[in-house]
């Protein structure tokens, strides 16, 4: 039917036929002409384009480097060279220099990068194809002609360079709108695609429509080049510079001539300093943009970044760009560099005092810095008969000027000296000098120390009181009316008093008024003790006296000299001792009114309790305080208010605030210590019992056991037990406790328990509490049940306030076991019950029902376990039961089965009270479809693979558990088909059938399919098919070599027959064929040396024989070879060609002494060795020698008819030119050839020298020490020891030897000197000069280049110029140097001295030490001379020590001069303020002091770190330096940041002691946590769960605390009503950085969640959140649904809709009766009626609710038949009675009151009796209507009687007739 259709629709569309095929006519014909015209109009590669065949364009405006513009006008291609590729430029300069233009073009191109292109398929719609590139074509063309005149081409690959154009003349003229250049690509491969190959243009193609893309235009400029000089200033001259060694302070750049010829640029002038070897800056500094100005520049010392050195001028000639930037196109320099000095000369200025015979430095200590406000000035005071030494010092030769005076030059310049006595000194006036330089920069300074100018005054006279103070360890304070304290002793030590008097002689105490100056009288202390010190230029004299306790009043007198002054110094008292508290305790009046204190037992950790209701009035405080000999009580210190009872005794009464609230927030109060200080200030303090108020509420400890377990109450889950239960009550309270009681209701009344009472007791002694307790014995029972979800624990006091109640936790009672039912099947049955047979899969549904009593707790659990399902055996299993009230239903997958008896499933159940129970099924399932094995013919299962023979077919079906039905059908090529069956019965396990097939001998080759089928009683089934080729015909291949260049030599004969060369010259070309009808190339495998090789097949016309080329590029012997094997495994025989293929150059090896090549001369013999090779077989190698005394030519090899491939020769040069070797050149080549005529030569050159040079050392000059004289090494007679340089001579003569290889040696180490020829001979001198002391050896050797090796000489002698070197060392480990300066030491300390030197004098050793004391001034004792060499000291002083040596040979050492400190004390440091460790809400500030004696030289490092919060590491706050002032040094510091502060003070003297202070911590915190709600926001409304997240962020997390309280309203499944359960929300960090409560809230109900956060300052933060979930529909209340389902009497409705619909939202409610909304008081007919119910609340959550019933409000009516009510007639009665309607029911009939039969809702009766009959009836419907009816009738009247009655009966009939007759014939119809 197919064929006749295709046959009709050919028929009827032929013209839709012809048409196709004209467009396949001209989808394939046309782009084959195409092409065709394409490749005969393809140009050569590289061929020049012209302007009538090539295309170029500049309009390229889409952009993308990777795609081939196509131009539709022209039929060309263009490259988009737009992109990172390559940069457009659209007008860019080029400069030109002698003729040469230089082009800035460089467009880089990826080798082998693909670019994407568009052309016009074959179909003649457009496709996309790929084509690489190779390289760019660049054209460059006059640009803004009209024709594309090529001025010069180039190829640029990857290999990028700047391209050079050769031009000559005016080019701006000639080319006054630049060049243009052009790139077009050439292609390397352009890519076909598709099967047929027929997607993509070929590369010829391809390539001859490829256009030229415009790059950019460039153009000219030219400009003539300026001259540029430098003029420069030397002092005041100015001039030109000539040459680079003059320096000048400052120079200018001149410019001449140079001008541009157009307006494209401008000239731009720079500077550049040279390096610090003086080479001129680089080509690439010179252009860079940097440093171009527009005007020329000036250097001098105030421009921007000059200094000293050497610089080069620039003018550049810049050009101007189309984006308006500038190009540097050249530039020419200054001729000379000009060199400058800029820099000022660095002058120093010392200066020293005389004191005896020595001078000494003068330092800052020297100074008197408090005469002037002037921080930058301060004066020295120059003392009687003192001179004064300046010493000035300048870094560079200059002429100096003194504003003293003239100078004197001491040593080399540029060093001078000033000297002044006391009467030429410049009076309070300031040393300066000014300092100038070759060129004239200069210098002006003053002696300076420390930043301060200093003055020099002659003229002082001293005498005054400089302080008078009282004086601690670590203060001082101005003398006067002071109150010295306990706390004043405690913090600042023991006082004392002291006068300090500045003085310029010495002064001294009398007894009576002074009259005379410097003398002095103190009143008022006995026994001072006076201390005198000097330092410049004043003595100290300090008067003090240590005090004790008492008064003292102090008056002092002194004259001046000119009057007596007087001071008097008031009253100072010093009372240290602190009052005495004898007596501090709680007491209370006892019964007979005595005070005393409160008993020992009743107190708690220092705690006393006093009840609420107590009489304050009987409590007091008591203290007894003594002062003894002190100044006595000042009694309104108190802290606390006492009231004086007795000398020293005070009492206060407790009052209401004195009390504690509770023993927690006692620890907080100040009422436990009482304080009183005496009238100085003293003070002590003593710790009282703290009073707590006992106000302590109710508390009840309920204990519910059931049967002796004990039930926690305070869990607020409901707890389900059937045990009996007693409950334990015990309250406790402050108040006095009255009762305790049991209630709750039960359905609505209140019931209550009745408990014993166990015990009560007084008010406790000690905690003020009354206790008491009952106990309640709880009966089982409903009604228990619901006494205790509602009941409480109610305790009752005398105070209404103290009354306490305890609500029960909800219990339940329940004993029955619950109840497994599976709801796979209606009705639902047990699960032992239920039955399953084989079946694909199964999921068992479930219902766990708690029970059927009247009270059931909820499932407690739930399990099940799964067997007999092997792998997927499922372990006892937990079913989520969370949430039930009493019912679980759930569903689980029933895992396949893994024998016949089916999976066993058995489920576990338990509810909360205990009850268990278990069930077990058995589930056949088997959903696991058949196996069908591989399907193998002739063992082969792949079937692209044909076979041969005549194949065996076989497969075979198994199961896991059953198998009904398997078939295997074969499909031969015609179309014939052979079916196998076999089929399995019963429930065997692992069944497996086989399904075999033989084909015959002769069966068809062809195509064969084979299917098979099968099927498992669980209805699972599979299939599979499999389709073969049979084929038995082999293919048949050949190879022949049919292109190729013969070498020429050695015939052979070709593999065809026809006669060939063996060694080919060029490429090798083979023609290979292969033929077969079931074959791909795939399967034809060439092989070239056993390598496979790829090569492309095409088919021969159209038969099924393909040819292919193979190409052998590749050098040496080639064996090819040919096969195949079709696809059945048939195989061709093999075809073999061979050949050997030899381009190569033979290569070759020549070595002289073993090296390939020689730049160093050659000493004694010369071996040559040879060695030719060849990658085939060599023919011919010569050798050639060419030398001073030869010249000669040999074979080395010469192959003949042989193959040889390699040939090695060695010999000797005297062998090679048959003579002796004599010195001179050679030159040696060597020739060599192959067979196939390649040849390659080398060569090398060397020289021949076997000469000894001669060389000579001589001492030529040096002066001698004048000891111990000695005889030279050459015999003449020189000194051993030489005090300056020596000159050395020596000479070196050869004809063959550089400078370089002679070596000259100072100690064995070598030594350069400059060697200079002596007149034309082979001889060379030179002079060593020896600058450095010690023995020297000169020794002198050398080495020719050919290696010959002179005879060594040397000489040797002694230079001694050095003067001793003493070293010291302190106490005999450590070195000490100047440079070192002070060394603190901790110890005694020994200083020693070394002095080395060869010929040291130990006698003349000298000494001198200076000592001074701290604060004193220095003692400086004679210079000693002596030999020992090692000092001790002890004291705590500064030491300088001086030493130095005088060697035998007179050189006398530098002077050693060692300086150090004895320092023994570590520094004291102390940190007062806040305690440590406290947490505040506030800043601190404390206070940090140092005692250090060495003040001056100690220092102190205040570290304070802060750690901003817990999340954060702690960091460096503040870092001070602590600098004392004096011997006791205080600092004061407030921390007021937020955060954790660590405090650490450590100290250090200059000795090396350290010292640190306790560490101090605080804690500061301001602020409040934050909590952040999200997830949800306030009074929110929702159907989706919500994600509630509370965020909280405190700096002191650790700390913190977090309190959650939540609950959840929800509407009770069962009653509807709405209860509260309290939510517990965990799993957060409280003290993580950030703490996350995260709670996931699903369930119905509106929430009510509050957190709050509290840190540990008190800080708190409450946040507080609201929201509903409402997922559930509303619930309609299925009670008032069910009252009118099915049939009814009457309807009326009673109900508010929002009465009975039950949600957590507001609800929109409708009524329907049959689809229209009733309005609940319209009257409704009798009939069929459909109620609905709808209710949507506010999130959309809608439900309904529909039932149906039938209002019926009428009885039903009766069908009389055969009697008519009254009637009589006198003939038999046949009466039926029967209902109108079929539904309702006929109950009873009687006749006569005898029941008559009724059958099928209706009874028949025939009346053949006469008489008269009464007939009942009764009957009702379903809706409850009751009908009776009662017919009289009479048998046996007259006849009339009779006659009636048959005239009725007959028109009844006639007329029933009638109707029956009507109504068949509708019928029918």
């Amino acid at each position: 039917m197919k064929r006749k259709q295709e046959k009709q629709n050919n028929t009827k569309h032929s013209l839709k036929k012809l048409i196709a095929l004209w467009i396949v006519f001209a989808l394939l014909v046309v782009p084959f002409a195409n092409h065709v015209s394409g490749r005969d109009d393809a140009k050569a590669e590289g061929e020049t384009p012209t302007t009538s065949e090539e295309y170029y364009t500049d309009n390229l405006s889409e952009v993308d480097v990777n795609n081939f513009k196509y131009d539709t006008a022209v039929d060309a291609y263009y490259m988009q060279y737009l992109g990172d590729a390559f940069p457009q430029v659209t007008a860019k300069n080029i400069y030109y220099a002698a003729d040469k233009v230089c082009m800035q073009v460089s467009p880089e191109i990826i080798e082998d990068k693909q670019y994407n292109y568009t052309y016009t398929n074959e179909q003649g719609s457009d496709s996309n194809s790929k084509a690489t590139v190779e390289r760019l074509e660049v054209v460059y063309v006059k640009a803004g002609n009209t024709e594309t005149d090529s001025i010069y081409k180039q190829t640029i690959s990857d290999d990028v360079k700047i391209t050079d154009l050769m031009l000559s003349g005016d080019l701006s003229s000639e080319y006054p709108n630049g060049i243009a250049v052009y790139i077009k690509p050439v292609i390397k491969e352009s890519i076909i695609v598709g099967d047929e190959g027929n997607f993509g243009i070929e590369k010829d193609a391809l390539q001859a429509k490829m256009g030229y893309t415009l790059v950019g235009v460039y153009k000219f400029s030219k400009a003539t080049d300026p001259t540029i000089t430098w003029s420069a200033t030397n002092k005041t001259a100015t001039e030109e510079v000539t040459e680079s060694t003059t320096k000048y302070k400052s120079a200018s750049l001149n410019v001449t001539g140079g001008n541009t010829m157009d307006t494209a640029g401008t000239w731009k002038y720079k500077y550049l300093k040279t390096d610090e070897s003086g080479t001129e800056p680089g080509n690439d500094s010179v252009k860079s943009t940097e440093g171009w100005g527009d005007s020329c520049p000036t250097l001098d010392k105030d421009t921007a970044g000059i200094s000293d050195g050497i610089y080069y001028g620039y003018a550049g000639y810049f050009v101007n760009n189309a984006d308006g930037t500038q190009t540097l196109l050249t530039y020419v320099s200054t001729a000379t560099p000009v060199a400058l000095d800029v820099t000022a000369p660095v002058v120093t200025i010392s200066a020293e005092y005389k004191d005896g015979d020595s001078y000494k430095p003068i330092t800052i200590d020297d100074i008197d810095t408090t005469y002037s406000s002037n921080p930058s000035e301060g004066i020295f005071y120059v003392l009687k008969s003192e001179t004064i030494r300046f010493s000035i010092e300048s870094d560079e030769d200059a002429n100096i000027s003194s504003s003293w005076g003239d100078l004197s030059v001491t040593e080399n310049v540029p060093q001078y000296t000033n000297e002044f006595d006391v009467n030429t000194i410049q009076n309070n006036d300031s040393y300066s000098v000014t300092v100038a330089d070759n060129v004239g920069n200069e210098t002006t300074a003053s002696f300076m120390l420390d930043g301060r100018t200093i003055r020099f005054t002659k003229e002082y006279s001293k005498f005054g009181l400089q302080g008078a103070t009282v004086k601690g360890v670590n203060i001082e304070k101005v003398l006067g009316d002071i109150d010295i304290d306990e706390y004043w002793v405690t913090r600042y030590g023991e006082p004392s008093v002291e006068f300090t008097f500045l003085s310029d002689e010495n002064i001294k105490a009398v007894t009576g008024e002074p009259t005379n100056k410097y003398e002095y009288q103190i009143t008022g202390l006995t026994d001072v003790a006076e201390d005198v010190s000097f330092s410049r230029p004043y003595y100290t004299t300090r008067v003090s006296k240590a005090l004790e306790e008492g008064t003292y009043t102090i008056e002092l007198k002194m004259y001046n000299g000119y009057f007596l002054e007087s001071y008097s110094y008031g009253t100072m008292v010093y009372d240290k001792t602190p009052p005495v508290i004898t007596q501090a305790e709680l007491q209370h009046k006892n019964a007979a009114g005595v005070w005393e204190a409160v008993a020992q037992e009743n107190i708690e950790n220092g705690k006393y309790y006093i009840n609420y209701d107590e009489d304050l009035s009987n409590y007091r405080y008591f203290v007894a305080v003594n002062d003894g000999t002190g100044v006595g009580i000042d009694e309104d210190s108190f802290n606390i208010p006492f009231e004086k009872v007795a000398e020293g005794e005070y009492q206060h009464i407790l009052q209401a605030s004195d009390l504690a609230k509770n023993m927690e927030e006692a620890t907080d109060q100040d009422h436990d210590t009482v304080c009183v200080k005496d009238k100085i200030g003293n003070e002590s303090g003593a710790s009282f019992t703290i009073p707590v108020k006992q106000d302590k509420a109710t508390t009840i400890e309920p204990e519910l056991r059931a049967d002796g377990t004990v039930i926690d109450l305070s869990d607020s889950s409901k707890f389900t037990t059937n045990k009996n239960m007693t409950l334990t009550v015990t309250a406790e309270s402050s108040a006095h406790i009255t009762g305790i009681s049991v209630t709750g209701d039960v359905n609505g009344n209140a019931q209550s328990l009745t408990g014993t009472l166990v015990s009560v007791s007084d008010m406790d002694a000690k905690t003020k509490l009354y206790t008491v307790q009952y106990t309640f014995e709880i009966p089982n029972g409903t009604t228990l049940n619901q006494l205790l979800e509602n009941g409480k624990i109610n305790v009752t006091t005398e105070k209404d306030d103290k009354n306490a109640e305890y609500p029960f936790r909800t219990i339940l009672y329940d004993h029955t076991e619950p109840i497994l039912q599976s709801t796979n099947v209606t009705p639902e049955v047990d699960l032992s019950g239920l039955q399953v047979d084989w079946i694909k899969n199964y999921t068992l549904q479930y219902k766990i029902i708690s029970g059927l009593g009247n009270v059931e707790s909820p499932i407690a659990g739930a399990e099940y376990s799964i067997s007999n399902a092997g792998d997927n055996n499922v372990g006892s299993t937990a079913i989520d039961v969370t949430g039930n009230a009493g019912m679980v239903e759930g569903s689980f997958d029933i895992p396949e089965s893994v024998s016949v008896t089916g999976t066993t499933v058995y489920m576990k159940a338990k509810d909360e009270a205990g009850n268990e129970k278990d069930q077990s099924v058995n589930i056949k399932v088997d959903a696991t479809k058949p196996e069908i094995a591989d399907i193998s013919v002739r063992g082969y299962v792949d079937a692209a693979t044909p076979v041969v023979g005549a194949p065996v077919v076989h497969t075979s079906v198994s199961d896991n558990l059953t198998i009904k039905t398997a078939e295997m059908t074969i499909t031969y090529p015609d179309g014939t088909t052979v079916k196998k069956v076999t089929a399995a019965s019963g429930e065997d396990i692992d069944i497996s059938k086989s399904l075999d097939y033989t084909f015959e001998a002769d069966a068809p080759d062809g195509d064969y399919t084979i299917d098979v089928y099968v099927e498992d009683k669980a209805g699972n089934s599979n299939t599979k098919s499999m389709a073969f080729r049979l084929d038995n015909t082999a293919p048949v291949v050949t190879v022949k070599i049919t292109d190729g260049t013969t070498a020429g030599k050695q015939p052979q004969t070709n593999f065809d027959g026809t006669t060939c060369d063996y060694y080919y010259g060029s490429d090798v070309t083979m023609l290979l064929t292969y033929e077969d009808t079931n074959i791909s190339s795939k399967d034809v495998v060439v092989t070239d040396n056993g390598t496979k090789v790829n090569v492309t097949w095409t088919q021969v016309g159209n038969t099924n024989k393909y040819q292919a080329n193979y190409v052998a590029t590749t050098e040496g012997k080639h064996v090819l070879c040919i096969n195949a094997t079709d696809v059945a495994g048939n195989p061709a025989q093999e075809k073999t060609a061979e050949f050997i293929k030899d381009i190569k150059k033979p290569t070759m090896t020549l070595t002289v002494n073993g090296k390939s090549a020689w730049t160093e001369p050659i000493e004694g013999a010369v071996k040559v060795q040879t060695g030719v090779a060849d990658n085939q077989t060599l023919n011919i190698a010569k050798i050639t020698v060419v030398g001073p005394n030869a010249q000669a030519v040999k074979t080395l090899f010469d192959a003949g008819n042989q193959q040889v491939s390699k040939h090695d020769s060695g010999f000797a040069l005297e062998d090679l030119i048959d003579n002796s070797v004599v010195d001179g050149d050679y030159a040696i080549t060597v020739e060599v050839s192959d067979k196939a005529g390649n040849s390659d030569s080398t060569s090398i050159y060397f020289r021949v020298d076997n000469t000894v040079p001669v060389v000579t050392a001589k001492i030529a000059d040096g002066v001698t020490a004048g000891k111990q004289p000695g005889v030279n090494f050459d015999g003449t007679d020189c000194d051993f020891f030489y005090r300056s340089d020596v000159a050395v001579l020596l000479t070196y003569e050869d004809n063959n030897m550089d400078a370089s290889s002679v070596v000259v040696t100072d100690n064995g180490t070598p030594v350069a000197v400059q060697w200079t020829q002596v007149g034309t001979t082979n001889k060379y001198q030179a002079v060593y000069q020896v600058t450095k002391d010690g023995a020297h050896t000169i020794k002198i050797g050398a080495t020719d280049k050919a290696g010959n090796k002179a005879e060594e000489k040397q000489i040797v002698f002694i230079r001694d110029t050095a003067a001793p070197v003493i070293t010291a060392m302190i106490n005999g480990g450590m070195v000490y140097n100047e440079s070192m300066g002070v060394v603190d030491l901790t110890s005694n300390a020994v200083v020693s001295f070394s002095v080395n030197d060869t010929n040291e004098d130990v006698n003349d050793f000298n000494y001198q030490l200076i000592k001074t004391l701290p604060d004193e001034n220095p003692v400086t004792a004679d210079v000693l001379k002596t030999e020992n060499r090692s000092f001790g000291f002890s004291d705590e002083a500064d030491y300088v020590v001086k030493a130095y040596s005088v060697d035998k040979a007179g050189n006398r050492s530098a002077e050693r001069t060692v300086q150090f400190r004895i320092d023994k004390t570590a520094p004291e440091l102390n940190i007062t303020g806040t305690a440590s460790g406290s947490t505040l809400n506030a800043g601190t500030t404390l206070t940090f002091s140092m005692t250090e004696a060495f003040w001056r030289d100690a220092s102190g490092t205040i570290t304070i770190t802060r750690k901003a919060n817990d999340s954060t590491a702690e960091s460096n706050y503040k870092t001070i330096d602590f600098k004392p002032t004096a011997r006791v040094t205080t600092l004061t510091e407030t921390l007021s940041e937020t955060g954790e502060y660590k405090v650490t003070f450590t100290g250090k003297d200059r000795a090396g002691h350290t010292a640190e202070a306790a560490t101090y911590t605080v804690r500061i915190d301001t602020g409040k946590p934050i909590i952040t709600l999200s997830g949800v926001s306030n009074n929110d409304k929702t159907t989706k769960q919500v994600e509630f997240q509370a965020q909280i962020e405190e700096d002191f997390y650790l700390t913190k605390s977090v309190s959650i309280q939540a609950t959840r309203t929800y509407l009770d499944p069962e009653s509807y009503k709405e209860k509260t359960e309290d939510l517990q929300i965990t799993g957060y960090n409280p003290t993580a950085a950030t703490t996350l409560i995260r709670n996931t809230f699903t369930e119905d109900g509106i929430y009510k969640i509050q957190v709050t956060c509290k840190d540990a300052a008190g800080n708190e933060d409450t946040q507080e959140v609201s929201f509903t979930i409402d997922k559930t529909s509303p619930v309609i209340d299925p009670k008032v649904m069910s009252a009118y389902q099915g049939t009814l009497t009457s309807f009326a409705w009673d109900y508010d809709l929002n009465d009975i619909i039950y949600d957590l939202t507001v609800c929109d409610t409708h009524m329907y009766l049959n689809g229209s909304e009733y309005d609940g008081t319209s009257k409704v007919e009798d009939g069929a009626y459909e109620m609905k119910i709808t209710a949507e609340d506010e999130l959309g959550n809608a439900t309904e609710e529909t039932v149906n019933f039938n209002l019926d409000t009428k009885a039903p009516t009766f069908i009389v038949t055969g009697v008519e009510d009254g009637e009589i007639k006198n003939a038999q009665y046949d009466i039926n009675v029967s209902l109108q309607l079929d539904e309702d029911t006929l109950d009873e009939v009687t006749l006569n009151g005898s029941a008559v039969e009724i059958k099928d809702n209706a009874a028949t009766i025939t009346v053949t009796e006469k008489g008269d009959y009464k007939l009942a009836m009764k009957a009702h419907d379903d809706a409850g209507n009751v009908a009776e009816k009662t017919i009289s009738f009479t048998y046996g009247e007259k006849s009339q009687v009779l006659l009636y009655v048959l005239i009725g009966v007959g028109t009844l009939v006639l007329l029933g007739g009638g109707t029956a007759i009507i109504l068949a014939a509708k019928k029918k119809k």
